[in-house]
């Protein structure tokens, strides 16, 4: 995460903005990505609702997935072995269900 900062141009003191390091900037991911799929259900109400239950559904969640295919190939094995999200600590067990 430091190499990350610096090529960013930031100080290495920022990481201390994120106290839960890895974890919390995978908690941002999760709530942008939930907010921008609100934002595309508002806008793209009139085409939900020529769709009926399971279609319209289906389309939401295809709108969801594709806000994280970018990451995902990678996400998962770092998710995992981040210290910062141990796999019993509920907390990172709810934010898995919601990705």
């Amino acid at each position: 995460m430091r190499a990350a900062a610096t090529d960013l141009g930031y100080s290495a003191a920022v990481l201390g903005s994120l106290p839960r390091g890895k974890g919390q900037l995978v908690e941002y991911f999760v709530e942008n990505c939930d907010s921008r799929l609100s934002v595309d259900i508002s806008m793209r109400y009139e085409e939900l609702e020529g769709m009926f239950g399971k279609e319209r559904l289906l389309a939401v969640m295809r709108w969801r997935l594709t806000m994280i295919e970018p990451v995902i190939e990678t996400w998962v094995g770092r998710w995992r072995s981040t210290p910062n999200c141990p796999r019993d600590d509920h907390a990172s067990l709810a934010l898995e269900a919601k990705i």
